[in-house]
């Protein structure tokens, strides 16, 4: 463990290397007691909420790990900037260090595919598009002229200050259609012909019957020629060490073959094809319904 010395931005850096050296060398419930027990970390966990970043994580504001507000620490959203701003010039040190990480990055990455899916499939038409657990819908922002490429925005969240963020930001531009619930309840038609539905935070918090639940779900949604995109962090993500340890933000990353596994529930229904690709740090599955 990189002993907690003089702070500087080059220690913190070395600090997130190590920890995922000690995370890959040890079984998973060595590493559960790890990030229990050892007092250096524990120390290390003080000193890094300097961060806001780190600190919305570990504090977890609204009551669960990975929710909408430190998503937009990752992606760096005009909505946190007075919270770095507001803490001290070593924890902007900090942010700018973690959210430069390969996870962060990645996150953006996210945000970005969604948008320049939704604009390639618009092309010239408006779509009526669900997302199932939303957060705050970031994506939103970076579909050009959203407003002519969306006809419904159908949003899928438990999460009330999630909801009401893309009312605030997003409803003056889009029809948005609200419903305020667990997606493992959701009854799809309800939410039925959706020319794209997409989910990019869920399934890293999915156990396989879960993920198989949400996947038959969300495709019993889509009309006849739309599309469904999710994505899910690699077995090897880059950062899963710093969000476990440091964080307490725990997720289920999944391997390109049980993704696979995952798509091939809708090839067996004889009406989608379905590629499973990477970037960065994350697996996404594209799936495209027959006419």
């Amino acid at each position: 463990m990189v002993g907690l010395e003089t702070p500087n931005v080059t220690l913190v850096q070395n600090f997130m290397e190590r920890i995922e050296d000690i995370r890959a060398s040890l079984s998973k419930g060595e590493w559960k007691g790890f990030c229990e027990k050892d007092r250096t970390l524990a120390a290390w966990r003080t000193f890094l909420c300097e961060d806001p970043y780190t600190r919305h994580g570990l504090l977890k504001p609204r009551g669960y790990a990975g929710d909408a507000g430190l998503m937009d620490y990752a992606y760096r959203h005009r909505s946190i900037m007075p919270h770095v701003a507001a803490a001290t010039e070593f924890g902007q040190a900090i942010y700018d260090t973690t959210s430069s990480a390969a996870q962060s990055q990645s996150a953006r990455d996210r945000v970005s595919l969604v948008a320049s899916t939704i604009a390639r499939l618009a092309n010239g038409r408006k779509l009526r598009v669900g997302s199932f657990a939303s957060g705050h819908a970031r994506e939103l922002e970076y579909v050009e002229d959203a407003s002519n490429s969306i006809a419904e925005f159908v949003i899928i969240d438990t999460d009330e200050q999630s909801i009401e963020e893309i009312r605030r930001s997003y409803g003056k531009i889009i029809k948005l259609t609200p419903f305020k619930r667990n997606v493992l309840r959701v009854r799809s038609e309800q939410i039925s012909k959706l020319d794209f539905a997409y989910s990019m935070g869920l399934f890293d918090y999915l156990n396989e019957s879960a993920a198989k639940r949400i996947v038959r779900i969300m495709s019993d949604t889509v009309a006849k020629g739309g599309t469904l995109l999710f994505g899910n962090l690699t077995e090897k993500a880059a950062n899963l060490g710093y969000c476990e340890a440091v964080m307490d933000w725990w997720m289920i990353p999944r391997t390109y073959d049980e993704m696979v596994d995952l798509g091939e529930m809708l090839e067996r229904s004889g009406e989608w094809s379905v590629k499973v690709s990477q970037k960065g740090c994350f697996y996404y599955l594209l799936g495209a319904r027959e006419a």
